[in-house]
Order: C-alpha cells, then structure tokens, then sequence
C-alpha cells in the first residue's frame, strides 16, 4: 500500500513516542542521573538501495526527538537517537541489532523492509528491548508471540483486502495476474492480495508468479503471462 512521505513521517514521530512510553513503562527509566540521556535507537538502511528510506526515519526521528529535548527532555533528561545502518540487508540487520543492544538503548525503532526486520526482531526480544517496526508488514512478525515487538504499518492481510476491494470495486477487473519479487514483503503481500481476492465473485487470478529481485528481463515471466 503507499503512504504518502507525510504519513511515514507522523508514523516514526509515532513510533519514537511509543518506544520512550514502553521504555520508561518495561525498562524502568528513572531519572538517577539529570544528565544522563535516555538512548533510544533507530535502526534503518542509512545506506544502500533504500537510503532514501533511511534518510527520511532519521530527519523525521530526528524533529521529534529535537522538540522533546526542546520542552526539558524526559523526567528532565535529555533523549538521544542512536543511528544503526543495516544497509536494507538482512545479515547486516542482525549485526546492527547486536551492535544497538551493546550501544546501551532502551528502546529501537527498526526497520524497514519484513525481511530486515525478522532478521533483527529476535535479538531485540531476547535483549528485552522494546523494538517498534516502521516499515514491517508481514503477518508473521507479529505471530511468534514475542512480547516486545510493535509496528506502525498495516499488516499484509489487511492491504490485500485494499487490494482486492481495489480491483473489484473500482476497477472493475476480472482477471488478474500477480508477480512479485519473492522477498518476504512483496511474497506476504502477493499472498495476502491472492487469499483476498479468491473470495470476491466474479474475479480470477490467472497467473501467480514470482521473479528475483533486482532482474531486468521479464521476457519470460511475460511469455508465460499470455
């Protein structure tokens, strides 16, 4: 589903309030020292393919974390964002996540992409650091009953259902093919829409396929299409 640059934005500024609310509320955030910061992380690919991305959760972070340092902070201490680049790569992920666990936070918001995400989740939950996921839609990451793990973003289920009332409602298809990229977001995603829309009448998915992320010819994905 797209958001729109502004909706990403409020969701992160969303997403650090809650991980400074369940931090203070799990992690027992006490002001001992007054000028000790309350660390908080923010994992995202700050390089790499989706470094557009990452640069966009860290200036939006980054404003909000500003304006609460601006009204005296948290219990009167200072917050301060701690960046992690896993550089949209899965392995680099959970090395991100080891290194924010040593780097002392209470707290992370990570990260975008499903398979990012899942790479980091368990290291987050063993650490007990509440870990709230920004760009994370697949409906298994909220099934492993892990008791620190939240997201922002709609779950695949959900947008396959805005996919399936999109086709049926407003454009009026009825035979529709799907191709995705194979990575857990776009696989979930496929999924979702497909499930969706084999309950609607009239509408029949004619063609299910899968193509590696990063392939340029689609001739052969196209051929069999037809």
């Amino acid at each position: 589903m797209f958001v729109s640059t502004e909706g990403q934005a409020r969701a992160l500024g969303f997403a650090l309030v809650l991980a400074l609310g369940f931090a203070l509320g799990l992690a027992g955030v006490v002001p001992a020292s007054a000028q000790q910061p309350i660390r908080i992380g923010l994992q995202g690919p700050i390089t790499g393919p989706w470094a557009l991305e990452g640069e966009m959760a860290v200036n939006s972070v980054q404003i909000v974390v500003d304006q609460i340092n601006a009204r005296g902070g948290i219990l009167g201490r200072p917050v301060e964002l701690v960046i992690g680049d896993d550089q949209g790569e899965v392995r680099q992920s959970a090395l991100t996540a080891q290194r924010m666990v040593a780097e002392g936070v209470v707290a992370v918001i990570s990260s975008y992409g499903s398979s990012i995400t899942e790479a980091a989740q368990l290291i987050y939950e063993d650490a007990g650091l509440v870990n709230i996921a920004y760009g994370a839609t697949a409906e298994s990451l909220t099934q492993h009953g892990h008791r620190y793990f939240f997201r922002t973003s709609f779950r695949d289920d959900r947008q396959g259902d805005f996919f399936a009332e999109l086709v049926t409602k407003h454009l009026n298809l009825q035979r529709v093919a799907i191709v995705h990229d194979n990575s857990t977001f776009a696989r979930g995603l496929a999924e979702a829409a497909r499930r969706s829309l084999a309950g609607k009448p009239g509408v029949e998915v004619v063609f299910y396929d899968a193509v590696t992320a990063g392939e340029r010819d689609f001739t052969a994905v196209i051929s069999r299409m037809r």
